[in-house]
């Protein structure tokens, strides 16, 4: 397995899957534990095989050999990460499918012109019910689930970009879900991942099936067995 320089936060993980072909997903890390967790849910949603990088390792241009990426939640305003910003934009260049969870959400929305705004009071651990359009993440269902919230930012309603389409939003008319009209690009403001979201499996297994849709994968994984490269402690 593979390092970035010597700090040891590039991460591979293969897990076990039939043999087979599986989609590559590039996991960007904004220096975030829920980073992890989300890893591990995709794990279960379905067949992948995952690389996690932190932001301030990113590579400079979206790896040809990753057919995905995710963008995960983490702290401060999309603005402080730069390098997740960077990457979104070659995704969107390159119509690669993006998923873009808490952070990574407002990060796709201000990419396509949206504004963001603070909220009175911060979300942090708070459930909530949603009911969410029908679309690629619900297998064009209408969906009703639980969520967790984990913000104190939020992308403001008023300023929605045309390109998004608005797939849910919670009791205060805040967006929470969305989908671009054209490009296999989705976002959450909520954590699919999280214990507040026990039917957040759904919504990550229909991503994994749109990278599959998107793209014609002619590869096999390159390992069958569970294999994970963590950074020596000294």
């Amino acid at each position: 397995m593979t390092r970035l320089a010597d700090s040891g936060v590039y991460m591979r993980l293969s897990f076990c899957y039939p043999a087979g072909v599986v989609p590559r997903i590039l996991l960007l890390d904004n220096n975030d534990s829920f980073t992890f967790l989300l890893a591990d849910r995709l794990r279960l949603a379905g067949s992948c095989d995952i690389t996690i990088v932190a932001e301030n390792q990113a590579p400079k241009l979206m790896p040809d050999e990753c057919d995905a990426l995710i963008i995960s939640p983490g702290p401060g305003l999309p603005a402080e990460h730069p390098a997740s910003l960077r990457l979104l934009a070659e995704s969107v260049q390159r119509r690669r499918p993006c998923l873009g969870v808490c952070l990574g959400f407002q990060m796709i929305a201000l990419h396509f012109g949206a504004r963001l705004m603070q909220l009175k009071e911060p979300r942090h651990g708070v459930a909530a019910r949603l009911n969410l359009l029908p679309s690629y993440l619900t297998r064009q269902q209408p969906y009703s689930l639980q969520v967790g919230l984990y913000h104190s930012w939020a992308v403001d309603p008023e300023y929605w970009p045309a390109t998004l389409r608005l797939l849910g939003e919670d009791s205060s008319g805040i967006p929470m879900a969305l989908e671009h009209s054209d490009l296999p690009l989705w976002g959450v403001q909520f954590h699919p991942e999280s214990i507040l979201c026990p039917q957040g499996l759904t919504l990550l297994q229909g991503f994994l099936e749109q990278i599959d849709s998107s793209k014609n994968i002619t590869r096999q994984s390159l390992t069958q067995h569970f294999d994970r490269d963590f950074p020596l402690q000294a």
